[in-house]
């Protein structure tokens, strides 16, 4: 992780966020075992922050991390506590934005491919791996944002969804909107919120819409709250989510719901432990047809834990095992068995008049 920033005078700045990794390097990698080296530009933005009675207000505009839910600002090894993230925010769900699936059914039979998510009633050819409720990846925006003692908040304008993210040279951009707010009753207490809504679906399904319909019309809505609390040693976090993806033939849209919690106890100032546990279940569907199913996906759960240990305040190894359970599925091939080092550079800094 790169971290350039220069600041430029003194309320306009310039952030960036560049992750170089190999894969597999995430657990979730162990579905796609393609030995690539990846680049990742999560953040490239121009800022203005500035003080007004106490209170910061900043805008930005460039290619930010989303304002919805909280794990994305905390997205750094050195921040997060475990190895593995939250689901929501690294599991795809198995849909196919750029393809029209065929009904219920054809939903369904998406469970009998390994990784490969492929619908049958036109739309762009190939298959993805369908898509994950929230980016971690960044998109091309503005937001203007504001930080008080007790209450913070934020809102964002970008290219195309946090489900669905597209470049500013991709086809099928549309407007969205993102938003998201905290309040801190006192320093060890913070409860949050956020939404965000817009067009989901990629281009390709333009001309398989019915007649008069837009892409805007299957506008996917997510909302969430969040909530940290930190009393001594113990800090507790959670999030839960509740996401709609609207497709053309159907009359129950896809939804879902993910939650998790996770808690970091320091034992000693070079040891702590920590665990994390979460679900993500998937709601019933029913094309316009009248088929139907309780759920479009089997349910998931994880638990994780570990310990962290402190060479140095430069240094931390981290050791996890982390559950998974998929759907009705038993045993342990699912599961997971990491041991990570991090390792942090003194920034290096330069000033230039």
């Amino acid at each position: 992780m790169l971290y350039p920033t220069l600041k430029l005078s003194e309320h306009w700045f310039a952030y960036g966020a560049v992750q170089l990794r190999s894969t597999p390097y995430f657990p979730y990698d162990a579905y796609y075992p393609e030995a690539t080296v990846k680049a990742d530009m999560i953040q490239a933005f121009l800022g203005y922050a500035r003080q007004v009675k106490g209170v910061t207000v900043m805008a930005k505009a460039g290619r930010l991390s989303s304002a919805f839910g909280s794990f994305a600002i905390r997205y750094d090894d050195v921040e997060n506590p475990l190895i593995d993230q939250p689901l929501v925010y690294s599991a795809p769900v198995r849909l196919n934005p750029n393809q029209l699936a065929c009904g219920t059914n054809d939903i369904l039979h998406q469970q009998a491919y390994a990784v490969d998510v492929v619908h049958y009633c036109g739309g762009a050819p190939g298959h993805n791996h369908g898509v994950v409720p929230v980016t971690l990846y960044g998109l091309p925006g503005i937001e203007l944002g504001f930080a008080s003692r007790h209450f913070d908040g934020r809102f964002q304008v970008t290219n195309s969804s946090p489900i669905n993210p597209l470049s500013l040279t991709a086809a099928g951009q549309s407007a969205q909107w993102t938003a998201g707010g905290g309040f801190t009753p006192w320093h060890s207490l913070r409860i949050g919120a956020s939404a965000y809504r817009g067009s989901y679906l990629g281009a390709p399904l333009r001309p398989l819409l019915p007649a008069g319909g837009s892409l805007r019309d299957y506008a996917a809505t997510g909302a969430g709250v969040d909530a940290q609390f930190q009393h001594g040693r113990t800090l507790v976090r959670g999030e839960w989510q509740w996401f709609q993806l609207p497709m053309p033939r159907f009359r129950q849209q896809p939804s879902l719901q993910a939650g998790y919690v996770e808690a970091k106890v320091t034992m000693t100032p070079r040891i702590y432990l920590a665990a994390r546990g979460g679900a993500q279940t998937f709601g019933a569907i029913t094309d316009t047809r009248g088929v139907s199913a309780d759920q479009f996906a089997p349910s998931r759960g994880f638990l994780e834990s570990g310990l962290g240990f402190r060479l140095n305040r430069m240094q931390l190894v981290k050791l996890s095992y982390q559950w998974v359970r998929l759907g009705d599925q038993r045993g342990t091939r699912d599961n997971v068995a990491a041991l990570q080092f991090v390792t942090s550079v003194h920034q290096i800094s330069k000033a230039i008049r």
